[in-house]
Formats: structure tokens, C-alpha cells, sequence
């Protein structure tokens, strides 16, 4: 049989463990108060330097158009097509010719002139020098209106430059017609102005290096192609302190001559920026090439790199296995994400695209295109075929 407890054991057994288990809850809900205390008085001092940090922290910013929040670029894209729409409602309606708007005319300047003080002046000031507004937070600074950047550019670029508003909305390009448009361009032609000649002018004698550099900090082409960046950053325009090892000389002469569309402001990826017109000279465009031409990095980018290998017709396979032109275009075929490839070959230097399809996260990091891990003699047959794109 089954020996049974008596009754009074029992009874002390059960209010022994009644005990132990509401010892244990205390204990519990002790550990719990002491910790909500420590989170709560340790971390009040961890809030305020966590919030001391946000407070003075200044984010990175880039004085380029291109960098603006996502909010401000859906506000663009409306703008953009609004301003599409109109410009296709005022030709249908006999609106004044370009030809005729871009000549000069005392009627012009004074409509310019309105527009400028009415919206204008408040940030570039009555002087045109943009530094009325240089303590607001503005996504770009405003330029210097008598500087060489801006009156060394073609009329049509500055009007192209008015209209975009530098993608500071609202567009200027949905605000105001085409005739004043064309207002503000002979209004700044005419009353604002850098002093003297351009500088370059007095260094025909100069070296290569210094003339180029000279006319390419005159641009102010390092508003954009920053020097500062510790490596180039997807869909930033790139930095240039490696250029010579990337772009041929002679092709970055007519880019600067005439620069067209190599990457697409696609899916949100790159705004509608583009490369200023400027007003150059074939030698200038030559100086500033070979300025550039000059900024090389040889360890990343060896000119042996290649080491005699590759077939373009193999390379010519593995661009067709790989799919390329679901992102990249290729006279005319494919998508326009990734840069255009039509006459890559006259652009791009072997040993850059070498690496580039090696390791394009190597280069820019959170750049889209895929890293398709190659081996050496795949790479080098890729770079044999796109150097047959001219």
C-alpha cells in the first residue's frame, strides 16, 4: 500500500512551497525594478548626449543640385512633367520662337529685370554675388551671378540653368513663360559680369598642369565633381582625382565641347542633372583635357592589367549571357539605368573597365551594377569587347 502523509505534514509541505514560489515572484519582480530603475536614471544621461549629438551633428553636404531629399524629388518630377505639358500647350498656341527671345532687346532686359527683384534678388542679393542668403538653409548655395561659371556658359545652357533652377523647386520652368525666361538671361547678361578677362587668358605660357587647373577652378567644376569625397559614391556625378586613369584625353576634349546625356535620371536613381555648355575654345577644352589626363591612379588602376588577355568576341558572349542591356544602352537598344555604352570604347580605358567589372562595389559602393564575380580572362574579354564600342 501506498503510505499516505498525514494531513498536518501535507498542510506544511504546501505552505512551504506556496512560500518558495512567492519568494521566487519577489525576487523576480525585484530584478525587474532594479532594472527598469538602471534603464531609467542611466539612461536619461545616454538621451541627452545621444540628443546633443543629433542637435549639433551637420549631415555631409554636397554643393551639387543632385544631392536633395526624396521628398524634393517628387515635388521635381511633378514639376517636370507640368513643365513638359505647358511648354507642348504653348507651341500649339503660336508662341514666341526661340530664335527670336535670344536676341537681345531694352524690352527684354526690363522684363527680366521685374522677374529678378520679384524672385530673384532675395537670394542672390541686388550685387548677383549670393550672399544674401548664405545663414538659410537652402539644398544649394546660390551662385555667384558675376562669377566665370556662370556668365562663361552659352545662352541656351544659362536659359537650360533658369528654368531647372538649380532643382531648387518650384522650377522656374513652370513659374515663368519662355519669354521670361529669356528676360532673366539678357537681364544678367547685362548687368552682372566677372572683372576683367578670363584668367587663362594671360597664361598661354603656363604649364599644361597649371592652365588647366586654372581654368578648371575658374569653372567651378569641383561644385559638382568634388575633390573631398573619400571615394566615389553611386549615383553621385564622379569624382575626377582618378580620371586620367579612366576617360581617353581626346574623348573627355569633345565631351567638354559638346557634353551630352551619359547617365539617365531613371527610377529615381540619378535627378536631372546634366554637364554645363560652357563657351570653350577647342585649346581650352585641350588644356583642361590634359589637366585631367593628368589625375591618374596607376595602383588601382595598372595599365597591365589586362596582360595581353581577352577575346571580344568571347567578351561579346558574356555581355549577351549577362543580360547587359536590361540596365545598360546600347545604340539605342536596352534600358537607360546604367550609363549609356554606345561609344564606350572611345570613353573608358581598359584598365578601368578591368576593375570596374572585377569589382564595381570595390569602386563605388551601392553602385547598382551586379558583381558577377569573373574570373581574369572573362573580365579581360569583356573589356576587349566594349572597347570595340565606337
Amino acid at each position: 500500500m501506498t503510505s499516505l502523509k498525514p494531513p498536518i505534514t501535507r498542510i506544511a509541505n504546501k505552505n512551504s512551497n506556496g512560500n518558495m514560489s512567492l519568494n521566487k515572484k519577489m525576487t523576480k519582480d525585484r530584478k525587474i525594478l532594479h532594472i527598469a530603475l538602471l534603464l531609467g536614471f542611466g539612461g536619461i544621461p545616454v538621451a541627452i548626449v545621444v540628443g546633443i549629438v543629433i542637435f549639433f551633428h551637420q549631415p555631409t553636404t554636397y554643393h551639387c543640385p543632385m544631392y536633395i531629399a526624396d521628398a524634393q524629388m517628387s515635388q521635381l518630377t511633378q514639376a517636370e512633367s507640368s513643365t513638359k505639358a505647358t511648354s507642348k500647350g504653348s507651341s500649339q498656341n503660336d508662341s514666341p520662337s526661340t530664335e527670336n527671345l535670344s536676341v537681345l532687346s531694352p524690352a527684354a532686359v526690363q522684363l527680366g529685370a521685374g522677374i529678378f527683384e520679384e524672385s530673384c534678388a532675395s537670394c542672390h542679393g541686388q550685387t548677383g554675388q549670393g550672399d544674401v542668403a548664405v545663414d538659410t538653409k537652402l539644398p544649394v548655395p546660390p551662385k555667384d551671378l558675376n562669377s566665370w561659371a556662370v556668365q562663361w556658359r552659352k545662352d541656351t545652357d544659362l536659359l537650360q540653368a533658369i528654368s531647372d533652377h538649380d532643382y531648387v523647386t518650384p522650377l522656374f520652368s513652370a513659374k515663368f513663360s519662355d519669354e521670361e525666361r529669356w528676360g532673366l538671361v539678357h537681364y544678367i547678361r547685362k548687368t552682372f559680369s566677372p572683372s576683367g578677362s578670363p584668367p587663362w587668358n594671360s597664361m598661354k605660357f603656363q604649364s599644361v598642369e597649371k592652365l588647366g587647373r586654372t581654368i578648371f577652378e575658374t569653372l567651378d567644376c569641383n561644385r559638382c565633381h568634388r575633390d573631398d569625397r573619400p571615394r566615389e559614391l553611386a549615383g553621385f556625378p564622379p569624382t575626377l582625382d582618378h580620371v586620367g586613369s579612366k576617360l581617353k584625353r581626346d574623348w573627355i576634349v569633345e565631351y567638354l565641347l559638346n557634353p551630352y546625356p551619359i547617365r539617365w535620371a531613371t527610377m529615381g536613381i540619378r535627378p536631372l542633372l546634366r554637364m554645363p555648355s560652357f563657351k570653350f575654345e577647342r585649346s581650352t577644352a585641350e588644356a583642361v583635357a590634359d589637366y585631367l589626363s593628368m589625375q591618374v591612379d596607376t595602383v588601382r588602376f595598372p595599365e597591365t592589367a589586362l596582360k595581353g588577355q581577352g577575346n571580344a568576341d568571347e567578351g561579346q558572349s558574356l555581355f549577351k549571357s549577362y543580360q547587359c542591356l536590361g540596365c545598360h544602352s546600347l545604340r539605342g537598344e536596352g534600358n537607360k539605368i546604367g550609363p549609356d555604352l554606345t561609344k564606350a570604347g572611345d570613353r573608358l580605358k581598359p584598365a578601368y573597365i578591368f576593375q570596374w567589372v572585377k569589382d564595381p562595389q570595390g569602386l563605388i559602393p551601392g553602385t547598382g551594377m551586379k558583381d558577377f564575380e569573373l574570373w581574369d580572362d572573362e573580365a579581360s574579354s569583356l573589356v576587349r569587347y566594349v572597347e570595340t564600342l565606337k
